[in-house]
Formats: structure tokens, C-alpha cells, sequence
């Protein structure tokens, strides 16, 4: 009995959607006004909830633009990424993945190494080191006066050789980034607030590959210090250029020798050394 009832209703059902000449003729409709209703409730409601988001969203965009100096070359980079993340990923993205990518991998056998605690702590401690490179600067010119028995140095020149050092700490900067290896994310930039460019790398390297990364920018200061010193007593306009290029490009990498003098004294030979965040870590 229940098989024929089933078999009636069906041919019926197949006999009503025949004589229809559309599939939606055939609903009745009142049923296909409310699921019409229900979603149009449901697409002004999902409009306005992301149109708040959006305002809140521009908010928050607005604010991270005011407070963060990142420039338009990072942006671009940093669009192509989360372009070629949300892809790989269809969105599903978590707060870890992105923690990683903006400080780097800290390898779970690393070890702190003890440093100051901020930027201004490090010049502090490595004021010293700044000291005695000027010292030694201002003897070899003192040196090369008495031996020449004249003036070699026209002093308004080595202002202006400073002011030549100074523009050069960007590429002392760079000459810390073109030791890290390719696939290594450095960041070149300057110290909201402040006069100081730095090379940010969250990269493990070795010991000497990490000393040479420190001491590399040396260069800037030691090529015009050599030129310095070889070029004639009256070349006063010269000499005075390169001694005021060879103080800013010497003396300027002291926080440098301080680290590496830190990382000497407690690290091994074969030890690896990174940056991570604010601290230095050694990797045995």
C-alpha cells in the first residue's frame, strides 16, 4: 500500500514538472517568494557587516601608516607576498605563519648572547671604541705634520669630508646586507626619530662570515685614511676630504667592533651567529 501511495505521488510530481514550461513555475510561490526574501535579508545584513569592517579595517591602516616608516619599495614587495601566500594558502593564513616571516626562524638550539639591552646602551659601551679610532686618526695626521714640517690639512675641508662620510652610511649599511646570502631577507633603513641607519637580519651566519658582515663598512673609512696618508704635504684640499671621510667611515662602525669583540670572547669558531630581534643568539 505505501509503495503504490509512493509511486502515485511520484508519477504525479513527474506529470505536474512536464506540463510546466520552467522548473521554477513549478514551486509554488509563496515558497519561492520567501527564499527570495531570505536572501536578500541576508546579503543587506553580510553588506553592512563588511562595511564596517572595512571602515574599521581603514582605520587600522590609517594608524600603521602614521606610526610606521616603511617605504613604498617594501610595500610592493610585502603586497606580492601576501598576494602569493592568500593563493598557496586560499586564505587560510595564522598569526604564527606571519610572526615568523616578520622576525625571522629563532632555531630552537640557539643561545642568547648577553648585549645591551637598547640602541643607546650599545653606543654607550661602545663609546670607548670610538675614542681610541680617533686617537689613533688625529695621531697619524699629527704624525704625517711633523714629518712633512708643515701644514698638510686644510681643516674646512674635513667638515666637509664628514659630510661626505655621513652620506656614505647608507652604503655602510649596505656593505653589512651584501654579505648575507641571497635568499636572506635584509632591511636597509634609518631609525625613526634618529640620524642612525641600520641592516636588519634575522639570518644565522658564521663566526667569521658574521665578523666580516660587522667590519666590511670598515672600508669606507680605510680607503680615503690610506689616501690620506700617501698623497703630498700640499695637496691640503685633498688631504683634508679624505681625513674627514676616513673619521666618519672609521669611526662610525664602533658598535660594530663592539660586537664582534663580544661575539669573541663567547662564541666558539665553528658557532653560528644571528640577530633576533633585539638580541644576538650563537648556534653551536
Amino acid at each position: 500500500m505505501c509503495i503504490r501511495d509512493s509511486i502515485e505521488r511520484a508519477i504525479k510530481f513527474y506529470d505536474g514538472y512536464n506540463r510546466s514550461t520552467l522548473e521554477n513555475q513549478y514551486l509554488p510561490v509563496a515558497i519561492s517568494s520567501a527564499v527570495q526574501g531570505t536572501v536578500k535579508s541576508s546579503e543587506n545584513r553580510i553588506s553592512k557587516l563588511l562595511y564596517k569592517n572595512t571602515v574599521e579595517l581603514s582605520m587600522v591602516m590609517n594608524v600603521l601608516s602614521a606610526i610606521a616608516d616603511v617605504d613604498n619599495d617594501t610595500l610592493k614587495k610585502l603586497r606580492v607576498k601576501c598576494m602569493n601566500e592568500v593563493k598557496a594558502t586560499n586564505g587560510k593564513i595564522s598569526f604564527e605563519d606571519i610572526n615568523k616571516y616578520q622576525t625571522g626562524n629563532l632555531p630552537d638550539n640557539a643561545i642568547k648572547i648577553e648585549t645591551p639591552k637598547s640602541v643607546d646602551e650599545l653606543m654607550k659601551k661602545a663609546l670607548p671604541i670610538a675614542v681610541i679610532l680617533c686617537v689613533l686618526l688625529f695621531a697619524a695626521m699629527l704624525g704625517k705634520t711633523i714629518v712633512c714640517k708643515v701644514v698638510v690639512i686644510s681643516p674646512i675641508f674635513i667638515l666637509v669630508g664628514f659630510a661626505l662620510g655621513f652620506l656614505l652610511l647608507i652604503i655602510h649599511e649596505w656593505l653589512h646586507g651584501i654579505v648575507y646570502p641571497k635568499d636572506a631577507d635584509v632591511t636597509i633603513g634609518r631609525i625613526k626619530g634618529k640620524t642612525t641607519f641600520v641592516a636588519l637580519a634575522s639570518y644565522p651566519l658564521k663566526r667569521d662570515r658574521f665578523i666580516l658582515m660587522c667590519l666590511l663598512p670598515f672600508v669606507l673609512g680605510v680607503i680615503p685614511f690610506i689616501l690620506f696618508l700617501i698623497s703630498p704635504a700640499e695637496f691640503r684640499v685633498f688631504n683634508g676630504l679624505n681625513f674627514g671621510m676616513a673619521c666618519m667611515g672609521m669611526v662610525s662602525p664602533f658598535p660594530d667592533v663592539y660586537n664582534v669583540l663580544t661575539v669573541l670572547r663567547r662564541s666558539e669558531k665553528n658557532d653560528s651567529i644571528m640577530f633576533y630581534k633585539n638580541d644576538m643568539y650563537k648556534i653551536s
